[in-house]
């Protein structure tokens, strides 16, 4: 009797024991489920984006959407807001939404339509970016793979990263460490999102509050002198400096470009391709020949796929720029008016411009390329 007395508190301990660490795993499982569903937490660039589109798409009706997708030179450089492109006669006006995001080449973009589509979200037309450079992705600070934070992708994103990296079991490794103990792993966004009173420093859920109703984020500099400008310039050579060296169009945004043009084609989901503004600093640093071999490139593709090119690239002036390729938020009012004229209004959403067969198609460089 003397002995079943002393072993209850042992059994109530280990019970305590056994019912917290029950919470514990409740808790956090309960949180990463409620996360599928609150993407602001768990990626709040691509969050906030996909509130406003999801805001933009409903009571749409029969209005097609043309999905904007690149870098971060398109998210701050393109404002579909601004936008004066003439309606089309007897067709519904598109919705153009700038789903842009930060740092994303070929790969990225791939993963973000596919994650869209996994949503039920069905563009009738693609709008993407080539960035010369996101095109050389050897080992380096530009590969794709290592500039991406795996705690930021769903399922779906993170399926097909795991198609192009290099050490697939160790990403998902991560990822699934990211999965369980989620009040740990994004405890600086749910506070940064939840009670931003609690944080010292402003956090990423702050700086996306800023994305206008159709994806637009202006970029802001405090310094507008002629040496902060320098300066600017100068960590953008040191970032590219990489890509520029040893140009080549490597594998895996060429398959990656590949799989996003087959995925629309068996969606029905029209495509045209365009490169951002660039300063004449920025073209300066290009090695001789690495535009022929982009040129040349795209040119390989469109004998295989139906888009049309559209090339900004020398069609802003230098001063436009904060530090070299991103443009200027009252720049990218001009810009984006522009845009809409040449590219939305020259090429009409329209399922039914994706050919079912791959033919050769026109190059349509701007006025300002061929300068």
């Amino acid at each position: 009797m003397t002995h079943d007395r002393r072993k209850r508190p042992e059994r109530r301990a280990r019970a305590a024991l056994g019912w917290c660490l029950l919470m514990f795993i409740t808790s956090q499982a309960a949180l990463d489920a409620a996360l599928d569903g609150w993407p602001e937490i768990r990626d709040p660039e691509f969050g906030s984006k996909l509130a406003r589109l999801r805001s933009q798409l409903d009571g749409a009706g029969e209005r097609p959407l043309i999905l904007i997708l690149g870098s971060s030179r398109s998210e701050v450089g393109i404002d579909p807001q601004v936008f004066d492109a003439p309606p089309n006669e007897g067709s519904p006006e598109p919705i153009v939404f700038n789903f842009a995001m930060t740092g994303a080449g070929p790969i990225q973009q791939s993963m973000l339509l596919t994650e869209l589509l996994a949503r039920r979200i069905v563009p009738a037309k693609v709008l993407v970016e080539l960035h010369p450079l996101f095109l050389n992705q050897r080992a380096g600070a530009l590969r794709e793979e290592t500039r991406i934070d795996v705690r930021r992708l769903g399922w779906s994103r993170m399926t097909v990263l795991c198609g192009y990296s290099q050490n697939p079991g160790f990403l998902r490794r991560n990822w699934w460490r990211c999965r369980m103990t989620p009040w740990y792993v994004y405890r600086q966004q749910l506070l940064d999102m939840c009670w931003p009173g609690w944080c010292t420093q402003p956090g990423q859920y702050r700086l996306y509050r800023h994305v206008g109703p159709s994806g637009w984020l202006p970029f802001t500099v405090s310094d507008r002198g002629e040496e902060a400008r320098r300066e600017r310039l100068e960590k953008a050579r040191l970032e590219y400096q990489q890509a520029l060296s040893d140009f080549r169009v490597t594998s895996e945004p060429d398959r990656a470009l590949r799989e996003l043009f087959d995925l629309c084609g068996e969606r029905q989901i029209a495509v045209g391709v365009y490169l951002m503004p660039e300063a004449s600093q920025f073209r300066d640093w290009y090695p001789p020949g690495l535009r022929s071999m982009v040129d040349d490139y795209l040119h390989r593709l469109q004998e295989e796929y139906a888009f049309d090119v559209f090339d900004f690239s020398t069609s802003v002036d230098d001063e436009s720029f904060a530090d070299g390729h991103h443009l200027l938020s009252e720049a990218a009012a001009a810009f984006s008016a522009r845009f809409g004229r040449e590219v939305i209004a020259a090429t009409p959403a329209d399922r039914t411009s994706q050919p079912s067969q791959r033919t050769a198609n026109r190059w349509l460089p701007t006025k300002a390329a061929t300068k």
